[in-house]
């Protein structure tokens, strides 16, 4: 319940401040401000920001600074952070976005099997190898839908060898795909993640390194990120290795991963609310602890070891009312032995409360944006509408700060303006890219957007900060926006929902707008016959989903070889779609450009919501990519009705917070994950047909 009680608690916390002044303009605050990264000197110093903090927060009329200080019930209160755009439009345009996909770079280009010419997925072909999501222009397999070349990403679904394993339920489950070495389906493995049906635990995101599985949770009853740690071998058999949690107010996120896989380094974003640390009390730190055995009435945990303290916490660089200790702990894998424990290396920095997280092979970057309670949004006014918008007083100040991932080393840009989310950000190793909205804290106004572009020096060297470049404005308050290779793509739609238009409702056409990376002063601006919910990466194409009017999801392609056009439209009739994750997309794409992809839909209106929530079915609907030309839909793979078996029960994790359904490309196979099934298809005469189903909840075989 933690994650739905949050949205009512956070709805009670808009727009609280009573003063008119931001806080990042307080001068009182910017004195609390350091002018380079410095950590506190004793936990002394620490308590007494706390002290300063708080008297400031209340002299400004903040909510927290006079509230009741329940640790539990207020980091209940944080559930959620990204969610607040349910019923706040500002937060839809931040972080809480439920259309999100993979920024630049190509699902993966990957050869044909031996002996095999392509097209890998013309109809005369059974089985081909394909390997989709990331941006790996020469991959070992992968199935997730990822951001950044060689970064991969938490998701429900992963591959060891010739096993899909699926997390769902707090459970996991392995399906063969080669039983006795041939193509088809069996359900081989399964095990709780959870020890105890009592616990109040959401296992979310899954990775896996090796034959070592990590799964990612939050533990209401520790306050703590619960880390549970799993062997699989060659059968597909599942082991338990060992369970730690770290001190932390959640983690999750309404439209990013919280956890990433760089090599072996597993990487996770946590916070520490500033704000529940009482000053007048001893701080119990965050420590690594290991699950022992069950005790009664609770578990049994290992003393642990405190993984930071107050002299290991950089102070804050920003004007904040609303500081959050921010903390990102990497913790090597590697391989798989007998007694190993997890050992992590955690940073903490105090920052703003708002914060878009971006990983790439070598940095994890936070761009942390003042809050709520910084703001004191929304405003109206001339300075929202242009050509006042794009004035530079209108770009709120925040920070990117930058972890490296080998050494630990921390440094920090000063910056302007609001990405959108974790897909407004690019890197490579010259410069940070990103789109900023430069209007963010006005209330339901067209975006006035700017481009970004920052050497890397300039983290480490003041000289030459961020170049702000204006960009056409896509004439609506909610934006995508997708970096795809050698441009960023990026529209939108008038209000911050996706769901599909009522009977004989029509959206206006969205407008486009493709940007040359290496010349972002010349944009092409484009019109697509539907708004836009979705924007997806395939290459220097970019795929995007959104509506007209109630006949069905609309698919546009944009290609961004030459001169960017739209190519092709095609609408799925009388399917909506009903997850907007990124991982909720997928393709599979050859090196012509050529291929297939999927999306989640549903066929009745009522059920496409794509509320985080959501736990029902849905179909996978795909379709052939012609060359980066064409767009042709294929039909669905679906689920069985009420196909959960009657024996089964959910204990624990029962909201599928991540999303439940997946596209899935593999062994030049195609698959679909629908809720509690796992069905596998084949394109034959120009449509997807059914092969083989599994049931994840259907009682195991008995072993021969």
């Amino acid at each position: 319940m933690g994650r739905v009680l949050a949205v009512v608690a956070v709805m009670a916390l808009v727009g609280c401040a009573t003063v008119s002044r931001p806080a990042y303009e307080d001068a009182r605050l910017k004195r609390l401000a350091a002018p380079t990264l410095e950590k506190f000197e004793s936990e002394a110093a620490f308590v007494a920001y706390i002290r300063r903090v708080r008297d400031l927060a209340r002299s400004r009329g903040v909510w927290w600074a006079s509230a009741r200080r329940d640790g539990k019930q207020l980091a209940r209160s944080q559930r959620l952070p990204d969610v607040r755009g349910l019923t706040n439009r500002r937060e839809s345009l931040m972080h809480a976005r439920y259309a999100k996909a993979p920024a630049s770079g190509a699902p993966a280009q990957v050869p044909c099997p031996d002996g095999v010419k392509p097209p890998c997925y013309s109809d005369a072909q059974e089985e081909r190898v394909v390997v989709t999501g990331s941006r790996i222009s020469t991959p070992a397999a992968s199935i997730t839908n990822t951001q950044m070349r060689g970064v991969d990403e938490g998701d429900i679904v992963k591959q060891f060898g010739a096993f899909l394993v699926v997390l769902q339920d707090g459970r996991l489950f392995t399906v063969n795909t080669r039983p006795n070495g041939r193509a088809g389906l069996a359900v081989v493995g399964r095990a709780n993640v959870y020890r105890s049906a009592k616990e109040d635990t959401w296992y979310d995101e899954m990775l896996i390194h090796g034959s070592r599985i990590v799964i990612v949770g939050y533990s209401y009853d520790r306050q703590a990120a619960e880390f549970s740690t799993f062997n699989i071998d060659e059968k597909g058999r599942l082991s338990r290795e060992a369970t730690y949690y770290i001190t932390a107010n959640d983690y999750y996120s309404g439209g990013n991963y919280a956890t990433r896989l760089v090599d072996d380094k597993l990487i996770i974003r946590t916070q520490l609310d500033v704000r529940e640390i009482d000053p007048d009390k001893p701080i119990n730190w965050p420590r690594l602890r290991r699950w022992q055995r069950e005790a009664e009435g609770d578990a049994a945990l290992s003393a642990g070891k405190q993984i930071y303290g107050a002299r290991d916490i950089y102070r804050p660089v920003q004007a904040t009312a609303e500081p959050t200790l921010a903390t990102i702990s990497i913790c090597p894998l590697g391989k798989a032995r007998a007694g190993d424990e997890l050992e992590c290396r955690t940073t903490a920095f105090v920052s703003s409360s708002w914060w878009v997280y971006f990983v790439s092979r070598e940095h994890a970057y936070l761009w942390a944006m003042p809050g709520d309670d910084d703001r004191n949004y929304p405003q109206r006014g001339p300075q929202c509408a242009p050509p006042a918008a794009s004035a530079v007083e209108n770009g709120v100040p925040g920070a990117v700060f930058r972890l490296t991932l080998d050494t630990g080393g921390m440094a920090f840009m000063p910056v302007l303006g609001d990405p959108i989310d974790q897909f407004s950000l690019d890197v490579d190793d010259r410069e940070l890219r990103a789109l900023v909205a430069w209007n963010g804290s006005c209330d339901d106004v067209p975006l006035e957007v700017k481009y970004v572009r920052a050497s890397l020096t300039a983290f480490t060297s003041r000289a030459a900060g961020p170049a702000y470049t204006d960009l056409p404005s896509p004439h609506v308050p909610t934006l995508e926006n997708r970096f795809i290779e050698g441009a960023l793509v990026y529209g939108g739609r008038r209000g911050w929902g996706s769901w599909p238009p009522f009977e004989d409702e029509r959206h206006e056409d969205a407008r486009v707008v493709s940007v040359p990376t290496a010349t972002p002063e010349k944009p092409t601006v484009l019109t697509v016959p539907h708004n836009v919910i979705r924007i997806e990466s395939i290459g220097k194409a970019a795929v995007l989903t959104g509506y007209k009017d109630d006949r069905g999801l609309s698919i546009s392609l944009l290609d961004g070889r030459a001169t960017p056009d739209i190519a092709s439209t095609v609408v799925l009739a009388d399917r909506f779609e009903s997850e907007g994750r990124s991982h909720a997309y997928n393709a599979a794409i050859e090196a012509d450009g050529s291929g297939i992809m999927g999306v989640p839909t549903v066929r009745r209106t009522r059920d496409a919501t794509r509320w985080a929530w959501r736990s029902r079915p849905s179909d996978v609907s795909y379709l052939h990519l012609e060359s980066i030309g064409h767009l042709k839909p294929l039909g669905e793979l679906s689920p069985r009705e009420k196909s959960e078996h009657p024996a089964y029960k959910c204990e624990v994790s029962c909201i599928d917070w991540y999303g439940n359904t997946r596209p899935i490309f593999v062994d030049g196979r195609i698959f679909a994950l629908a809720a509690t099934e796992v069905v596998e298809g084949r394109v034959l005469n120009g449509a997807i047909i059914e092969l083989n189903r599994v049931n994840l909840t259907a009682p195991l075989l008995a072993k021969r």
